[in-house]
């Protein structure tokens, strides 16, 4: 069923993980909660343009910029791989837990879920309510030896006083691909290596070094998730110097003809300033 019971918790305004954030970051969270396709689990479908269309002054741009902030909070994690959001404690913090056929949604969109990296913190998130059917759905998605707790915070309110409306059908989603966003940043210092996959996907249950990497990453995704962030910033701004600086396109990218009128068809410049001489 839609989220048709999106309600805020007044208590929120006096946790203090809500009130560092920007006023941007708390009103698209706002927006994140209101939105329909938010399903039982807490997942919806990353829609940043959709989003920025919500307010007249607002940029994509801008949008990016609050979820990035959001994500380093701990509020949300999403996957650009997979175009996937998690509001993270939504199953814990809502009525989810209290009506049954939540439940039995909640658990089958967690199942959906495309992203690996979002399945980690699902499973962190089922096992922290309590329930025999939840532990068992998060070890099904996620399979780890020793988690029984969600990311560790020093605030367990992060994001959780807010979301109180359930219910979206569970999306069909693509397949994901595991440690897509596990580059060589420093937050992975530390990271055990298996010795027998040292250069493998650390997703084999049945090897004790591939699991004791798995558990690494499911306490440590929110470091990695901001590691991440940052780096996709700076390949952002990288690709808008590299137009800004090119004569060849206009602002967006799309390469001009002699009368510096875009070109027809529409082509893509590829700011090859010699190449085009």
């Amino acid at each position: 069923m839609p989220n048709a019971a999106g309600m805020i918790r007044e208590s929120i305004w006096r946790d203090e993980d809500w009130r560092k954030l920007s006023r941007g970051a708390q009103a698209l969270y706002m927006q994140l909660l209101s939105q329909k396709e938010l399903d039982c689990a807490g997942l919806l479908p990353l829609q940043p343009v959709k989003w920025a269309k919500g307010c007249n002054g607002l940029t994509v741009e801008e949008v990016w910029e609050q979820l990035e902030e959001l994500q380093t909070a701990r509020f949300v994690f999403f996957d650009v791989d997979t175009d996937e959001l998690l509001i993270r404690t939504h199953i814990r913090n809502s009525n989810v837990i209290k009506i049954p056929n939540s439940r039995a949604s909640a658990m089958r969109a967690a199942k959906l879920a495309a992203s690996e990296r979002l399945r980690e913190v699902l499973a962190a998130e089922l096992r922290a309510a309590g329930r025999d059917d939840f532990a068992r759905t998060a070890e099904e998605i996620n399979p780890s030896a020793t988690v029984s707790e969600p990311l560790a915070n020093g605030s367990e309110i992060n994001g959780s006083l807010t979301v109180t409306e359930p219910l979206a059908n569970p999306r069909v989603l693509g397949t994901g691909t595991r440690n897509s966003h596990l580059g060589n940043y420093s937050s992975r210092e530390g990271r055990p290596s298996c010795p027998i996959h040292p250069q493998g996907d650390p997703g084999d249950v049945k090897c004790h070094g591939c699991r004791a990497t798995r558990i690494w990453d499911e306490q440590h995704a929110a470091e990695l998730a901001a590691d991440e962030l940052e780096a996709k910033r700076l390949e952002r701004e990288a690709a808008k110097a590299v137009v800004a600086a090119c004569g060849l396109c206009d602002d967006a990218g799309w390469l001009l003809g002699a009368d510096g009128l875009p070109c027809d068809p529409a082509m893509r410049c590829d700011h090859q300033e010699a190449a085009h001489a």
